[in-house]
């Protein structure tokens, strides 16, 4: 292995497989992988002695230095062999030594960046027993005892030009760097709080008009006067289609049963529906005046659990209206045919007339033709029709959190008078993991 390498959890996971003896592993935090590969050694009859030093900060898999699948796996092998794990708050290095091998490296948080898989990038240095006389030769060093010329060091090969170095700092001007403090601040937010876009379509049934071909339109009947003005009402007479759908379990999302062990049915229309929506927002939802709706992360779960549960009472309610539906637009069909009929018995459209039969069409042909014609205009309001559920989650963004009308907002909406200052408390909570250690 060269001096100057790269660790990642491929790497890792290879190297503590082949430990026999003794396992040391440092780091901020933990991956899934290689809280796997630690349990593979605890499950062999003679296992390796194991020493494991990570940082509890929750801020560290915020960041990305390790995974909550690592850690809930490391928590897993701690309660199976009773193993004991030491913390070091603000720990930001990572260091292995397996038997007689021995790796420093720097971990790499995945919120900022991928990381690295080649030898050209190196975030690893593996030591061996003459640590300095090693990494003099590995960098071709001044002032060091060896013979290696700059040109075949394991790394700083190629010089920085005076033009390379003119390039990189007229990028930097070009796309210069956020602030760090208020970068942090963007990290602290974003990790407490988050936009939520939440929007139920196409269930309003009752409002729902089919446009009808203008040359079928007429105003001389008084009845038709009222429902006839370029649009029919899909629903006429109703303020909406009410169904029977199962009771869902909110926790579980399965029926609930009753005496007889059959499903809980509950009724079911657009009022209840919107009902259901607008509890939503009051039990989860902030409205930050001018800027949208917000919410806590760790309210996430449950309206996540709560979202899935509405959506499938819509589905439910979608699945039960379709029939009702298709029988109140049959229905509308032939009543508004043999109204219209008449009316245009000495006028019937040319675009019709010319299906006829034969020369001499009947009114029971003329009939068929006019449901036909209307069935068309109220097939393609109804396929229209489909209840949907949509929901998105956006981060704050850099200028939000930076403009002063935001904070106050924000403070508006969240603040108590019992309590301390919002932007102060999340402040407070994001300092307490760097000071820890002091």
């Amino acid at each position: 292995m060269n001096t100057f390498t790269v660790i990642d959890d491929h790497n890792l996971t290879r190297t503590i497989a082949a430990c026999r003896r003794r396992l040391v592993y440092i780091a901020p935090g933990v991956t899934l992988p290689v809280a796997e590969a630690i349990g593979l050694l605890l499950d062999r009859k003679e296992a390796p002695a194991i020493t494991i030093i990570v940082d509890s900060d929750p801020e560290v898999y915020r960041l990305g230095y390790g995974t909550i699948e690592g850690l809930k796996a490391l928590q897993a092998l701690i309660v199976k062999y009773q193993i004991s794990l030491r913390q070091q708050p603000g720990l930001r290095i990572g260091v292995l030594a397996c038997d007689d091998a021995l790796v420093v490296y720097s971990p790499t948080p995945l919120l900022i960046e991928a990381g690295s898989h080649s030898e050209l990038k190196p975030n690893a240095i593996s030591i061996g027993r003459d640590p300095l006389a090693q990494l003099l030769d590995a960098a071709a060093a001044e002032g060091g005892d060896h013979d290696t010329l700059p040109s075949d060091a394991e790394i700083g090969c190629a010089p920085l030009t005076p033009e390379a170095l003119k390039a990189s700092l007229a990028d930097i001007e070009k796309i210069p760097p956020k602030s760090f403090d208020v970068s942090r601040v963007e990290r602290v937010f974003n990790a407490q709080l988050q936009y939520v876009e939440l929007e139920v379509t196409g269930y309003k049934l009752s409002s729902r008009k089919v446009s009808i071909p203008n040359d079928l339109l007429i105003g001389e009947d008084a009845d038709l006067e009222k429902r006839l003005r370029n649009t029919f009402s899909l629903l006429e007479g109703k303020t909406s289609l009410e169904v029977e759908i199962d009771v869902l379990d909110q926790s579980t999302l399965e029926p609930k049963l009753d005496a007889s062990d059959k499903p809980q049915k509950a009724k079911y229309s657009e009022k209840v529906l919107e009902a259901d929506r607008k509890k939503l927002y009051e039990g989860f939802l902030t409205n930050v005046v001018n800027h949208g709706w917000l919410i806590k992360r760790w309210d996430r779960p449950a309206l996540d659990q709560r979202l899935e549960w509405f959506r499938k009472r819509i589905e439910a309610y979608r699945d039960g209206v379709k029939k009702q539906l298709e029988e109140s637009v049959q229905k509308s069909i032939r009543e508004l045919a043999q109204t219209l009929l008449p009316k245009l018995k000495d006028r019937f459209p040319e675009r019709l007339r010319k299906r006829f039969s034969s020369a001499d069409s009947n009114e029971k042909e003329m009939l068929s033709l006019l449901e036909c014609d209307l069935s068309e205009a109220f097939g393609r309001a109804h396929q229209q029709i489909s209840p949907n559920l949509k929901v998105t989650y956006k981060d704050l963004t850099y200028e939000t959190i930076k403009d002063e009308k935001f904070r106050a907002a924000l403070e508006a909406a969240y603040g108590h008078p019992d309590r301390p200052s919002v932007i102060a408390s999340l402040f407070k909570e994001y300092d307490a993991a760097p000071e820890a250690a002091s």
